[in-house]
């Protein structure tokens, strides 16, 4: 005689109930991402100033910032690296971020992203929440362009024991810009 079971042990019913365990051990397992993040720029020898990327602070915007006409003989515009603010909850872990970064001519975007790591730093106030920071990482943006006009794009990135979570504007990245001049010639000094 074959054995019946009752009806909330039905096929259809362990199906769903696996589901349900499932999503339960899946959320078990918990989230992390990045709640701030800051590019790092030294501009000609004044010091590292934090511009806000993911972040509303009273610092200076990355996004549509214009650092000038630069003379790479004169000027300066080094990279030294990034900010990430992270949390993580329920047995997830941040294990790593970088700044992603490229240098194209304006209007033309092209090349592929350098990446940067940038470390741990400290434990913040709540907890799992985390400061990874790099402020010396001393990259010559300027190296190697010739005269004209040039966006710097940028994005960050937050490893973990799940998916690697992106700050990137909506997939938009963020984009500031600047211009390589030619060294001023006596003739143009009036010399």
């Amino acid at each position: 005689m074959k054995k019946r079971f009752p009806h909330y042990f039905a096929p259809g019913f362990r199906v769903v109930g696996l589901l349900v365990v499932t999503l339960f051990a899946n959320a078990a397992q918990g989230a992390f991402g990045i709640f701030e993040t800051y590019a790092v720029l030294n501009q000609n020898g004044g010091g590292n100033v934090f511009y806000d990327a993911g972040a509303a602070t009273g610092n200076p915007n990355f996004q549509g910032a214009n650092f000038g006409a630069l003379n790479p003989a004169l000027n300066s515009l080094i990279l030294n690296g990034g900010e990430v603010k992270t949390f993580k909850n329920s047995g997830s872990d941040v294990t790593g971020t970088a700044i992603f970064y490229r240098i194209y001519a304006t209007g033309s975007p092209s090349g592929a992203f350098t990446q940067s790591g940038i470390p741990f730093n400290a434990n913040l106030g709540n907890p799992g929440d985390q400061r990874w920071q790099a402020t010396g990482a001393n990259l010559n943006l300027l190296s190697g362009l010739g005269n004209g006009d040039y966006t710097l794009e940028i994005y960050f990135a937050a490893f973990g024991n799940g998916p690697t979570q992106f700050d990137n504007r909506g997939g938009l990245n963020y984009q500031a810009m600047f211009s390589v001049v030619p060294e001023p010639t006596n003739v143009a000094l009036g010399i």
